[in-house]
């Protein structure tokens, strides 16, 4: 009854490394653990008889409490913070000199299907049409800059 114990509790403490450490071994190795439990729980004599089953019945509503507590606060914390990018500040991340070329005029230096190359103003950049495809050497005008996405349509 205490290999089951020290199993359940092994597995647990790794699982919860599994979050501060790099990789998947301590993730893998308390699955392994908890799954352990549940086999010696059924195979040992002297245990009571249905106790794999209430261990693995325990073992998964445990696991989906645990999980949805981790998803729902663990990002808010501080520590949780440090594995997620915070984007809110930011108002895109394209190069500030992007956003100058909505309005500006080139010519396709690739065919653009619907992505390609096009010098604007004397600088090559990757450009993408609305949807249509365009030729090699078409004026084209610069209709938005989404982030770093350069869209472009042909001038006529």
């Amino acid at each position: 009854m205490s290999l089951i114990i020290a199993l359940l509790v092994a597995g647990y403490l790794l699982l919860f490394a599994e979050l501060l450490l790099p990789g998947m071994i301590a993730g893998i190795a308390g699955a392994i653990c908890l799954v352990s439990a549940i086999v010696v729980a059924a195979t040992v004599e002297g245990v009571p008889q249905n106790l794999w089953l209430y261990l693995l019945v325990g073992e998964i509503i445990s696991g989906v409490i645990l999980f949805w507590l981790w998803a729902k606060y663990f990002f808010k914390t501080s520590l949780g913070k440090r594995f997620v990018h915070d984007m809110s500040n930011e108002e895109s991340s394209a190069p500030p000199e992007f956003k100058n070329y909505e309005g500006m005029k080139g010519v396709t230096v690739t065919p653009l299907r619907p992505s390609g190359t096009a010098e604007i103003e004397g600088k090559r950049v990757d450009v993408v049409t609305e949807g249509a495809l365009i030729e090699k050497g078409i004026n084209i005008s610069v209709v938005k800059v989404e982030g770093a996405r350069i869209v472009v349509r042909v001038i006529r």
